[in-house]
């Protein structure tokens, strides 16, 4: 069912259909997904950073004495820009001051599009992958966990459906315009767990790898044209309702591989 060319995907999708601061590397979608772990450029620099805190129960806070985050400088794509922070943080959703919260890794990024048309980034990932529709609530935070050989991968992108659906599935995006910027963050919870969508779905899934010295992990945000088919979500029109398919090369945009330190 996998195919290579856009207008080959989109005659398939319209047939089932009812209805990214360090030096940084432009991941293509490679031969088997995350084989690409963009391990060139100079050791990352730091910035100071204050401490992040934990929301306890009743919205006590604790302070967190964390490792500074990694700054990576932007790395460029053709017309869009990704830059981003990595480091030990905070969940922010739910906006719940009665939740306690344990420190984890999160990634802030900004996404620019210098181009002078709208393109789709692939960032409002849904708990899994298959249906025709997208849940009301989606953690803006989410993104799929999976090893990039021996790089952990921390991914905001689709994935090549193995199997023939009935109804053509979907992801949640947002649209950037042209000049325009976006900011997202992701965050994973410790102790990291493979998260990538069902067998349906084309995913690496081998055994997530965090212990160990030399241990490196990444961000990647997957960026693309905006398809005919997608369209607002009637729970929320900022997000898009976007066909399911994995990147084409140069519309996956990975950070270079930064040491990993957990909580």
């Amino acid at each position: 069912m996998r195919t290579t060319s856009r207008t080959a995907r989109a005659l398939v999708t319209a047939a089932l259909t009812l209805p990214v601061v360090g030096l940084v590397t432009a991941c293509g979608q490679p031969a088997g997904p995350g084989d690409n772990d963009g391990r060139s450029g100079p050791d990352v620099s730091t910035t100071a950073a204050t401490s992040p805190t934990a929301t306890g129960a009743g919205g006590a806070t604790t302070p967190g004495a964390q490792p500074t985050p990694v700054v990576v400088p932007p790395v460029t794509q053709g017309d869009v820009t990704l830059s981003a922070t990595m480091g030990v943080g905070f969940a922010q959703y739910p906006d719940d001051p009665g939740i306690r919260r344990t420190p984890g890794l999160v990634v802030e990024y900004t996404v620019r599009n210098s181009g002078t048309e709208s393109l789709v980034v692939h960032d409002r990932v849904p708990g899994d992958l298959g249906s025709s529709t997208l849940p009301d609530q989606i953690d803006p935070e989410h993104a799929w966990v999976y090893m990039a050989g021996d790089v952990l991968r921390v991914s905001k992108q689709g994935f090549e459906p193995t199997v023939a659906f009935f109804a053509a599935p979907v992801t949640g995006a947002r649209q950037i315009p042209a000049g325009g910027m976006l900011a997202g963050r992701a965050v994973v919870n410790v102790p990291v767990e493979l998260d990538v969508p069902s067998e349906e779905f084309d995913a690496p899934r081998s055994p997530i790898e965090t212990s160990g010295a030399g241990r490196v992990w990444q961000f990647c945000l997957h960026v693309e044209p905006r398809s005919a088919e997608a369209h607002p979500s009637t729970a929320d029109p900022d997000v898009l309702v976007a066909p399911v398919s994995a990147p084409e090369p140069g519309e996956l945009l990975c950070t270079a591989p930064t040491p990993l330190v957990l909580p």
